[in-house]
């Protein structure tokens, strides 16, 4: 559950208890507020990250005057609370996002992955296998969002834009100006005429 300032300003989030990673690290506060600061260094490194941008201390922590933004707190174990200079808009989007999820601690290091292709699952489902063009997703045993007829394997298929172009009938899909290290965002996109290209798609086993 979650509660908001009536300014807008203070977001305050209780999570749920007794969480773990596939590698049995606790999802409370204080290793959630790292995790964030893991990956809002390596986005700003970017982008101007919206709806974050607006924490408290957030400018010192881009320009690197300080290591922890001054409007993430986890004070208390199971309760993380966001602090803004003004109120975000989209905030709640973003934290559904998988780029702000939790991270285990054991998969980096400052702004950097240990290894980009081993990360453990805090989520309902975890890597099984892992090959060019294709990810086999297996549900984790206990887990609390799972209902008796989810899917307990998922295949995950996967190319890059360029791929999916070239195998459609017509280059004239979407034209995306570069980007920095793959980020594509709707304002990057260009939607033009011509048949659809599946860049993903997602087969239940």
């Amino acid at each position: 559950s979650w509660s908001v300032s009536a300014d807008g300003h203070i977001w305050r989030f209780n999570l749920r208890q007794n969480l773990k990673t596939e590698d049995g690290i606790e999802i409370n506060s204080s290793n959630f507020a790292k995790s964030l600061h893991f990956r809002l260094k390596h986005a700003s490194k970017t982008y101007d990250v919206p709806a974050f941008n607006l924490l408290e201390g957030w400018q010192e922590f881009v320009s690197g005057a300080a290591d922890q933004i001054e409007g993430i707190r986890s004070d208390q174990k199971y309760i993380l609370e966001f602090r803004f200079i003004k109120q975000p808009v989209g905030l709640l989007e973003y934290l559904a996002m998988p780029s702000f999820g939790f991270f285990s601690p054991k998969d980096y290091f400052d702004a950097k992955w240990n290894d980009s292709n081993i990360i453990h699952s805090s989520g309902p489902y975890k890597i099984l296998a892992q090959t060019p063009g294709k990810i086999t997703l297996e549900a984790r045993d206990g887990w609390f969002s799972l209902k008796p007829n989810s899917p307990k394997k998922i295949n995950y298929y996967f190319a890059s834009l360029d791929d999916a172009l070239e195998r459609a009938n017509t280059k004239s899909i979407i034209s995306a100006r570069q980007v920095p290290e793959n980020y594509l965002f709707p304002r990057d996109v260009e939607i033009i005429r011509g048949a659809p290209v599946f860049v993903t798609t997602v087969v239940l086993a």
